[in-house]
């Protein structure tokens, strides 16, 4: 019988269980920071052109 964690799609009773098992947190996790990290870069990018172009008024 396999029994699958409600979690993951990795069966409980394979012989590498607990390596597959995080490996995919490992996955999930990178995702989620790269995804973090991507929002934050866009932001200070917004920030940043925002800036240039209020410097831009100035220099006219």
């Amino acid at each position: 019988m396999f029994r699958r964690d409600a979690l993951s799609s990795v069966a409980s009773n394979e012989p590498y269980f607990l390596l597959a098992l995080n490996s995919q947190l490992y996955i999930k996790r990178s995702i989620q920071l790269t995804h973090s990290l991507s929002a934050c870069t866009l932001f200070n990018l917004s920030a940043t052109d925002k800036l240039k172009k209020s410097e831009q008024r100035y220099i006219i």
